[in-house]
């Protein structure tokens, strides 16, 4: 690890250039906006290089998500935004879709979204504005489909359009 000047106290922080965030001991910053874009930077980057999945990840109610998704909810901090994937799920006019694309667009200045879900022909299904989000990209799009990953069983998979 590196050290460079923290933001607050100017005193010497740490600093780790493979991830640009930086810690500092001595006022116990943790600087925001450099690590906010050090996680934009890591998702634009790391997400499309998922493609297909080695794991699935039940959710319950015959619900599963990929490894992408898995990475998304915990490097973003969002497992509620597959939770509001998933609660949509129990609606007959999103369930019966066989093939669903949920985009979340985010307003970065007042910090809120808007998750549509649409059948992949951009006809909406389901809209939901959430309040308050800190997520870090101003929009990403997850695909919901049915499958069967057990070989038996049919599911709701969610994963990423480099998944499908």
């Amino acid at each position: 690890m590196e050290t460079t000047p923290c933001p607050i106290c100017k005193i010497e922080a740490g600093f780790d250039p493979s991830t640009g965030e930086v810690f500092c001991d001595t006022c116990g910053t943790l600087d925001p906006q450099t690590n906010y874009e050090s996680l934009k930077t890591k998702l634009r980057s790391a997400l499309p290089q998922f493609i297909g999945s080695v794991d699935y990840y039940n959710d319950g109610m015959g619900f599963f998500h990929t490894d992408g998704i898995q990475f998304l909810a915990e490097q973003a901090g969002a497992h509620w935004l597959i939770d509001a994937i998933r609660s949509w799920q129990i609606s007959k006019n999103v369930r019966r879709e066989e093939f669903q694309v949920w985009t979340l667009k985010v307003n970065l200045d007042k910090k809120s979204a808007t998750l549509i879900g649409d059948d992949g022909n951009g006809n909406t299904i389901a809209r939901q504005q959430i309040q308050h989000t800190d997520f870090p990209l101003p929009e990403i799009k997850i695909y919901v489909e049915h499958g069967c990953i057990d070989g038996k069983n049919e599911c709701l998979v969610c994963l990423l359009p480099s998944e499908h």
